[in-house]
């Protein structure tokens, strides 16, 4: 136990939070946790939103200014393959295609049928920093501010 709190209850606050990165086409198989935010809980024992804590990436602001989802707009995106997956640094690459790749967005579900990924956040620590964010762009004011 950790401040009274039972490893259960630990795992499932961390599997809430900061679990939930898949890459492949059976999503539920294999998930993966953030270990930057990992290590963080475990040093401050604290429920936190790390994900900032390396600093707010200046690209992904004029990314999200620029093209500007709402936050509903982040979850059961459906994209081809081609596109989730292209690197192409001369080409200008869809949204969510840089969002997916940065770690903002990740497979939820695939439909083999359309040869489809649907794209969501990948745990609730991302939806909040991302919602964090989508309100300072939206209301023109600082992160710290929202």
């Amino acid at each position: 136990k950790v401040k009274g709190i039972s490893k259960e209850a630990i795992f499932k606050e961390m599997k809430t939070w900061y679990n939930g990165y898949a890459f492949t086409e059976n999503p539920e198989a294999q998930k993966v946790y953030n270990p930057f935010s990992v290590l963080y809980y475990m040093q401050k024992q604290q429920l936190e939103n790390y994900w900032f804590e390396s600093g707010t990436p200046t690209f992904l602001i004029e990314l999200l200014k620029s093209h500007y989802p709402s936050p509903e707009g982040l979850e059961n995106i459906v994209v081809s393959r081609k596109s989730l997956f292209a690197f192409d640094i001369e080409a200008k690459l869809p949204v969510f295609t840089l969002l997916f790749q940065m770690g903002y967005l990740t497979i939820k579900s695939y439909d083999p049928k359309l040869k489809a990924y649907v794209l969501g956040c990948p745990n609730e620590e991302v939806k909040f920093s991302l919602t964090t964010c989508l309100m300072a762009i939206a209301t023109n004011a600082d992160d710290d501010h929202v």
